[in-house]
């Protein structure tokens, strides 16, 4: 499965954490947190989308962009893209939150 976005950014973290102050260990931290609130944003979005295809399903006129292949393909990729996208943040995020309370164990600010 190709994870460009999850894998790149988990990459690069591996390799600052040690390096990096723990005010931006405390920033990276945060990223838990928006990736909830990008996932709250997300459910309402598709559940929007979902009401949108099942109302055109129901009624004589069509309005939506998701009857043909191309419409519902570029759909399921970008959420795709937005499901690598909040699973990075959510990884990076736990894993600063671990590497701040390993220092804060060891004593090192």
């Amino acid at each position: 499965m190709i994870r460009p976005l999850y894998d790149t950014m988990s990459t690069l973290f591996e390799y600052a954490k040690d390096r990096i102050s723990v005010a931006e260990l405390e920033s990276f931290a945060g990223l838990t947190e928006h990736a909830v609130d990008e996932a709250r944003r997300l459910a309402d979005v598709c559940e929007g989308i979902a009401c949108t295809v099942s109302s055109d399903a129901q009624g004589d006129i069509r309005s939506g962009s998701f009857e043909g292949a191309d419409g519902v393909y570029t759909l399921l990729c970008a959420l795709s893209h937005s499901f690598d996208t909040l699973a990075a943040m959510a990884h990076v995020g736990d894993q600063a939150a671990a590497s701040l309370h390993r220092r804060r164990m060891e004593g090192r600010s």
